[in-house]
């Protein structure tokens, strides 16, 4: 499957940090499923993002949910469950939350933060276009 063409809309937020914007793209150049988008595409999702806190234990993503925002976690740990069982522990510079995003589908896994740690959430709307 190849993708022809990929639209983003979104409102613009500018992280005036540069190591946190070399993170980003780091992070989503690591994703199987966003790794693929070209240097202008990556520049636009960069550049849409903003930082927020979030304290420990609350829940970024909910399991069931509805999907609007894909995230970059920049610090701390990240709890990834299905079920109510945990599945894993992921560190910073790590993007979730794709799959709904993606997939339009509902959250497939709930992630909450372990440790105090900034996230960062893209407001985005992704259209696929597959040629093959």
């Amino acid at each position: 499957m190849c993708i022809h063409r990929l639209k983003i809309f979104f409102d613009h937020f500018e992280i005036e940090d540069l190591s946190s914007r070399r993170q980003i793209r780091e992070a989503l150049r690591s994703n199987d499923l966003i790794k693929n988008l070209d240097a202008v595409q990556l520049q636009e999702v960069v550049s849409c993002m903003h930082e927020q806190t979030v304290p420990a234990n609350c829940y970024i993503i909910r399991e069931g949910d509805d999907g609007g925002h894909l995230y970059v976690g920049e610090e701390g740990e990240f709890e990834v469950s299905k079920g109510g069982k945990r599945l894993y522990i992921m560190g910073a510079g790590r993007c979730f939350g794709e799959l709904a995003l993606l997939y339009n589908c509902k959250r497939t896994a709930s992630v909450k933060g372990r440790l105090n740690f900034y996230w960062i959430p893209i407001c985005l709307v992704l259209v696929f276009f597959f040629t093959c």
